[in-house]
């Protein structure tokens, strides 16, 4: 009798919406565990945003963030206004997974961008240009040209 699931199913006696009130009665009674939980702050999470943009942009490794960016930009903080102001760096998330996550969190995004903007109806040039690589293997490079910029992807396969 592997894999079979049985469902108990009971009849109610009182109306949906007596149901939900109830619900919504007992979850305003209830402690407020959600608004106690730890949340990040928006701008440590948007400024990790930004580093990895940067570190992504600039074609650097993802310990970068980590081991160079945080404890310069702790030094500046540090000499410019004091030591209270630089500890709040240290909420920034800039681990080398995290930053690697952000990057493709950013690449997904700016793909789904391109595919709407292509989809939009606009017009637009394209060209396709594929190469071996001696290690990796076939390499396609897509070139989209729009009037007002020109956006490039490159996947390999």
């Amino acid at each position: 009798m592997e894999g079979i699931v049985i469902v108990k199913v009971e009849e109610e006696d009182e109306d949906e919406e007596d149901h939900f009130q109830r619900g919504r009665n007992s979850t305003e009674s209830s402690p407020p565990f959600l608004s106690q939980s730890t949340t990040m702050n928006e701008r440590a999470l948007l400024s990790s945003y930004l580093v990895a943009y940067r570190v992504a942009k600039e074609k650097m490794a993802h310990t970068a963030a980590e081991k160079i960016i945080l404890p310069a930009c702790m030094d500046m903080v540090r000499t410019i206004f004091d030591d209270k102001s630089a500890d709040k760096l240290r909420t920034i998330p800039l681990s080398d997974n995290t930053i690697s996550r952000r990057i493709c969190t950013i690449a997904k995004h700016l793909e789904a961008m391109l595919i709407a903007r292509l989809q939009s109806g606009i017009d637009f040039a394209i060209q396709l240009d594929e190469s071996t690589e001696i290690a990796s293997g076939p390499t396609l490079l897509v070139y989209v040209r729009i009037p007002e910029d020109i956006i490039v992807v490159a996947s390999k396969t």
